[in-house]
């Protein structure tokens, strides 16, 4: 029997937990069951896709952020059949470039010396929009995902970065729904890249979101969610 409900799968970024998805779940309509997943400490995107894969409804919706959207082109890979659409928000196609690399390598050699939560506190004007990095309210939840994460989640994931592939190829030859979501003002991956990114896939659908940075599910919760929400009942009524 074929299963009614719409289910959508949602994998968050390097030092996000479960709890990156809360204001996102607020502004979701009843009939869109939520799947929010946390990527275990493994240190190749392939091994976490297939490790996630194995507790995912047959068929889903799948929306992956910053390197959640990694992990989801990993899927992608592994099990086209099962992903009725995909959601990139923040995230790139292409392989870590070599000045990518360096910075992941020297944080991983900072993050062994123990300086893992110094490391990620001192980001926050990177991966905040300025108005965003201002409300304390971000900041909290952020340093409660950051506990929840841990630094040896932090390593692997960063060596899950550098050694991913390019999946342009990937993505131009999907032949299904995608919907990229860019912050208008994220400065980690910026939205020219995600705007080249849509305009290698056909037929996808590019949307921005004005003064948002990189961590976008929490900066603009409602926003993020009304877009995807619109683009996911789109599909189903088609």
């Amino acid at each position: 029997m074929t299963d009614p409900k719409v289910h959508l799968v949602l994998i968050g970024g390097i030092n996000n937990s479960a709890i990156v998805w809360d204001e996102f779940a607020v502004h979701s309509p009843s009939w869109l069951e939520l799947h929010r997943r946390v990527c275990p400490a493994l240190d190749d995107v392939n091994d976490i896709a297939a490790a996630l894969l194995d507790d995912l409804p047959e068929e889903f919706y799948l929306c992956g952020f910053s390197f959640g959207g990694y992990v989801s082109l990993a899927i992608l890979a592994a099990a086209k059949h099962r992903i009725k659409g995909l959601i990139l928000a923040n995230t790139q196609d292409r392989a870590d470039s070599p000045g990518q690399t360096r910075f992941r390598q020297k944080s991983l050699q900072i993050a062994a010396e123990g300086g893992y939560e110094e490391l990620v506190a001192g980001q926050a004007d990177i991966v905040f929009h300025p108005d965003s990095a201002r409300l304390e309210h971000l900041k909290v939840v952020r340093e409660r995902m950051v506990i929840g994460y841990g630094v040896e989640r932090f390593m692997a994931h960063l060596k899950a970065c550098i050694t991913r592939a390019d999946s342009r190829e990937l993505l131009r030859t999907s032949s299904m729904p995608v919907l990229v979501v860019a912050g208008e003002d994220d400065i980690v991956i910026p939205a020219k890249l995600q705007q080249a990114m849509a305009e290698n896939i056909p037929g996808c659908t590019y949307r921005t979101i004005a003064a948002t940075g990189h961590m976008m599910p929490l900066e603009k919760a409602d926003k993020f969610a009304q877009l995807v929400v619109d683009w996911i009942d789109v599909q189903v009524s088609h």
